[in-house]
Order: C-alpha cells, then sequence, then structure tokens
C-alpha cells in the first residue's frame, strides 16, 4: 500500500514538474518580444530575451528575407539560440513558477502535498542539470569551430558616416615594405589556374561586360575598410582594423577558348597582422559567357535587370544572387547614379555589395558567423585604366 502511494506521488510530481519545465519554456518564448535593436553581442543584429539575451536574429544562413529583422523560428533553426542565455531565463522563469505554484497550493488548496513538492523539484532540477551538461558538453565544440559569443559589447557596427569627412579622391598607396612572406611575391603575378567549371562563352561582346565593369590594365579602385575579426586569444572578443585597400589591374590575358582573365593586385594600408585577416597578394576576375567570375562565383551577369533578376552563384549549389535596381548612391567618391544591389546569402555568411554600371564595385558589406568576421569597404577613389 505504501509503496503503491509513493508511485502514486512520483507520478504526481512528475507532472507537476512537466508542467512547470512547459510554462518556464513557454515564458521564455514570450520573453523574446523583449528585443534589442542592433545588439553587440549580436554582432549589431537584433537580439531578444528577458532577463538575458537569449536568441539573436540570424540571416546568415540563407534565411528567408521575410525573416530578416525579427526573431521567429527560422533564426532557431539557423543556430541564433544563445546556450548560456536560455538557460539563465529558463532558470529565472523556472523559479517564478515554482514560487507561484507553491503559493496557489498553499493559499488555494489550503496545504501543500510535501512529497508531490519535492517530488516535483527533484525531477525539475534534474532537468536543469542533464539541459546545463548537454550546454557544456556542446559549448567547448562551438568554441573549437570558433563560434562567436559576445558577453559584452565588443564591436559596433561600422557606418558610412565617418567616411564622409574623406576627401572624394585618394592617391593610391604605395606597397608598404613588410616583413611578412609578401616580400617573396613579384610585383606581378602569372594567373592562376581557371575555374574548373564555367559555363562557354556565348554571343555576348565582351565589351558590353566591361562597358558596365571598366576592367583593363591600370583600372585602380581605392576602398576605405573597416574589418572586425575574432580575436585569436580570445573568441569573446572582436579586433579591428582599419585602413585601405586597393586593387589595381596588373594583367590581362585571354585564353584559348576566348575567356579574358584580369589579374588583381591587391594592397592593404596598413597591412593587417599576420594570420588573422586577409593578406595582399593577387586574384583574377574571368570574363565569360554573360558574366564575370571570381574564383567559381558569378558575381556579375549582363545584362543588368531594370528592376530585379536572380542568377545562380556557384555551380550547382543551390545559392542564388539577388540583384534589385536601388538607383543613386552616395560614396566617399561621388554620387553614383543607376547602382545595384546584389545579396548573397549561404551558410554561414550573407555579403551585400553595391554596383554602380561603369565603375564597378563600390560598397561591400559582409558578414560571417561561426568565426566572426564583419567586413565594410566603401569606394573613395576610382582611376580608369587604359
Amino acid at each position: 500500500m505504501k509503496e503503491n502511494q509513493f508511485f502514486q506521488q512520483g507520478v504526481r510530481g512528475c507532472l507537476i514538474s512537466l508542467v512547470m519545465i512547459l510554462l518556464a519554456t513557454c515564458a521564455v518564448a514570450v520573453s523574446a518580444n523583449y528585443q534589442y535593436p542592433e545588439n553587440p553581442s549580436c554582432a549589431g543584429m537584433l537580439g531578444a530575451g528577458f532577463p538575458v539575451l537569449f536568441i539573436c536574429d540570424d540571416w546568415g544562413g540563407g534565411s528567408p528575407t521575410g525573416s530578416w529583422g525579427k526573431i521567429d523560428y527560422v533564426d532557431v533553426l539557423n543556430g541564433g539560440v544563445k546556450p548560456g542565455g536560455f538557460l539563465a531565463d529558463f532558470l529565472f522563469y523556472w523559479v517564478l513558477v515554482w514560487v507561484l505554484w507553491f503559493i496557489a497550493s498553499t493559499v488555494i488548496f489550503r496545504g501543500t502535498n510535501r512529497h508531490g513538492l519535492w517530488w516535483s523539484t527533484l525531477i525539475s532540477l534534474g532537468f536543469i542539470a542533464g539541459l546545463l551538461c548537454a550546454i557544456l558538453i556542446f559549448q567547448p565544440t562551438e568554441l573549437t569551430i570558433g563560434d562567436y559569443h559576445a558577453p559584452t559589447p565588443a564591436f559596433i557596427l561600422p557606418t558610412a558616416t565617418p567616411l564622409e569627412k574623406m576627401p572624394a579622391s585618394v592617391t593610391p598607396m604605395p606597397v608598404i615594405p613588410t616583413t611578412t612572406p609578401l616580400e617573396t611575391k613579384p610585383p606581378t603575378m602569372t594567373p592562376t589556374q581557371s575555374p574548373t567549371i564555367l559555363p562557354s562563352p556565348t554571343t555576348v561582346p565582351p565589351a558590353l561586360i566591361l562597358n558596365d565593369f571598366p576592367l583593363a590594365i591600370g583600372a585602380t579602385w581605392i576602398y576605405s575598410s573597416v574589418v572586425a575579426y575574432q580575436n585569436p586569444d580570445d573568441f569573446d572578443l572582436l579586433l579591428t582594423w582599419n585602413g585601405f585597400i586597393t586593387d589595381t589591374v596588373i594583367d590581362e590575358n585571354t585564353t584559348p577558348d576566348g575567356r579574358l582573365v584580369y589579374t588583381l593586385q591587391e594592397d592593404m594600408a596598413p597591412i593587417p597582422p599576420q594570420g588573422v585577416w586577409t593578406q595582399p597578394g593577387t586574384y583574377e576576375y574571368i570574363v565569360s559567357g554573360d558574366g564575370i567570375f571570381r574564383g567559381d562565383i558569378k558575381i556579375y551577369q549582363w545584362p543588368l535587370p531594370s528592376d530585379h533578376v536572380t542568377w545562380e552563384a556557384f555551380p550547382d549549389s543551390g545559392y542564388v544572387m539577388n540583384v534589385n535596381i536601388i538607383g543613386n548612391v552616395d560614396t566617399p567618391y561621388g554620387e553614383l547614379n543607376g547602382c545595384y544591389q546584389f545579396f548573397l546569402a549561404t551558410h554561414p555568411d550573407g555579403t551585400v555589395d553595391t554596383f554602380c554600371p561603369g565603375i564597378g564595385f563600390v560598397e561591400h558589406f559582409y558578414q560571417h558567423r561561426g568565426t566572426a568576421q564583419i567586413e565594410h569597404f566603401v569606394l573613395v577613389s576610382f582611376i580608369p585604366g587604359q
């Protein structure tokens, strides 16, 4: 008889604890309505949660554009939940529910069932302990691959405001002598091997493509740049590099099948620290078919639309480049007309580029989750080529 009573009390305690866990979880979800716009802990994006932020708006994983700028289930699927914040909020609401249940059982039901109280408490604490162990087990794995968790404000997204004070024209900067491996590279390099998967040339004359993107030997683009990257010694902090990036066309070749290959030298002043971000070097633009490729990425397609167009960014990847006309754009270089916005979302990053026909790319924004990195470049000078 006592064993049967003991079993009944255990079942009652289990049901009560499940209800408490469900109510606490629902309370955490409802707390997502308490939001923090442009929160540094979310790399400048929207965050939510009370009393502790536990979820960030995560569009970097290729989520639908309709979910940008708001918190919804897509952010959970994309990994926007902060485990530490979720556990803190869950504990807060679980304690609140437990206190309310204790008061209600005492006042309304005129006394508590001591055994039911202990059973529900022990089961709930077991659930919380299991949740904490899961977080402790999986959290190191995230840190190993560089998942970024900022407990305190570490970085504010750069804006174009400080760049507006720069002159409309900047003299191209010489390469700064350095002791890095860059010194071993000649000023010009033989173009690397072309991407293995490219479309066959079509009847689109290259002159039409180059009219929009004026690639020619000597053409130079200078960008004022801000790059935030993860501190290799402390994953909770972002380091910031501020400087200028200069891209200059140094070579032009034609392949036997008619593709035009332009080699560009990319210089940076000051040179970023070795090993934590990209270094000066060369890369290629390949004019092929109806567009331009950088590596295997199709960065441009002719003709540009009057409103909106998409194309496959990578061969057989499912990722598409979304292009919209945005009209006039103000840059430190000047006001440019008839510009377009190129957007590419992959997993786990996103890129937004501004392209103006006759000039090329005039602004670049990139955000990578995991190993945190944010890039923002704005054109300050353009010198046409020969």
